[in-house]
C-alpha cells in the first residue's frame, strides 16, 4: 500500500465537509450504497460534525510542546453516513490543528485496499485515523473505529442472548454515551496513540 499516493489524492477537512454537505443537498450520501437510511444518517451527521466542530475544545496538556508536527501527518478514512465518524472526525481535525499537524481525509468506499489493511475485528469499521511519518509515509500508529467504552457497549450487546434489544436501540445507547462523554475518550485515546509515536 502506497500511503504517499493516497495522501496526494486525499481531501482537506474543508473539502470533506463540502462533499458531505453537497451529498445531503442532493439527497444522497457518500459511499457506494445509497439508501434512505444512509441519507438520513448523513443529514444528521453533517449537523453533528458542525456542532462538535463549534463546541469541542481540546485539552492537550502534556503533548503541545512535543515537536510532533515536524514528524507526522494524520490521514483519516470515513464516510458521511458513519455516526462514529461524525463524532471523531471533528475531534481529529481540531487536535491536528492545535498541534500543527497536517491532516487529510479519504472516503472508505473509494479506498477498499486501504480499508482492508485496517479492518477492526474483520469488519470495515470507520473512522480510522492513520498516523504517518511526514517524509516516508510509514504507518506509525492507528486509532479507530470508536472509543473503547463505546465499542464495549456494542460488544456487550452482541453477547446478549436472544431476545435482545434492537441494534437501533444499542446505537441509541452509544449516541447517549457519546453525548455524555463530550469527546473526552476520543481525545484521550488519540493522545495515547501519539504518545507511542
Amino acid at each position: 500500500m502506497d500511503y504517499k499516493e493516497i495522501w496526494e489524492s486525499s481531501l482537506s477537512y474543508e473539502s470533506l465537509n463540502d462533499i458531505f454537505k453537497q451529498a445531503v443537498i442532493d439527497g444522497k450520501t457518500t459511499g457506494h450504497v445509497q439508501t434512505q437510511e444512509l441519507v438520513d444518517f448523513s443529514k444528521l451527521n453533517v449537523q453533528r460534525m458542525k456542532r462538535i466542530g463549534k463546541t469541542y475544545v481540546p485539552s492537550l496538556n502534556g503533548i503541545q510542546n512535543r515537536k510532533l508536527q515536524n514528524d507526522i501527518v494524520f490521514l483519516t478514512m470515513t464516510e458521511s453516513w458513519c455516526g462514529d465518524g461524525a463524532q471523531a472526525v471533528p475531534v481529529i481535525a481540531r487536535i491536528a490543528d492545535e498541534l500543527g499537524i497536517e491532516h487529510r481525509y479519504v472516503l472508505r468506499d473509494d479506498n477498499p485496499e486501504l480499508m482492508d489493511m485496517h479492518l477492526t475485528d474483520g469488519a470495515r469499521s470507520i473512522p480510522i485515523l492513520m498516523v504517518l511519518h511526514r517524509n516516508n509515509f510509514e504507518l506509525l500508529g492507528r486509532w479507530g473505529s470508536r472509543p473503547k467504552a463505546a465499542d464495549q457497549i456494542m460488544a456487550d450487546w452482541k453477547e446478549l442472548p436472544e431476545p435482545k434489544i434492537s441494534k437501533e436501540d444499542v446505537k441509541t445507547q452509544i449516541q447517549v454515551w457519546y453525548n455524555n462523554d463530550k469527546q473526552h475518550s476520543i481525545q484521550k485515546e488519540i493522545v495515547e496513540v501519539l504518545d507511542q509515536v
